[in-house]
């Protein structure tokens, strides 16, 4: 029956999906840091979407904060 090849996506998501699927796939590297996360909920012009890059910036630069979170949102 189907299966997978490779799966390109955030390496917290693929945690995740590991965690439930561990006996039939596996990580390897090397993994790639993408130039930044996008988020289409805004208008282009509403003062918030500057606001959310900035703090999406900010939090992504912080490794100890994106460790906290996804521990606290990403695992079981």
């Amino acid at each position: 029956m189907g299966g997978v090849d490779a799966i390109f996506d955030e390496i917290p998501f693929i945690r995740l999906f590991l965690a439930k699927y561990c006996s039939k796939y596996t990580m390897f590297g090397p993994t790639y840091k993408s130039n930044g996360l996008g988020f289409a909920s805004l208008p282009l012009r509403v003062p918030l979407v500057s606001d959310i890059s900035k703090v999406i910036l900010m939090v992504t630069e912080d490794h100890i904060k994106m460790q906290e979170l996804e521990q606290k949102y990403m695992v079981d």
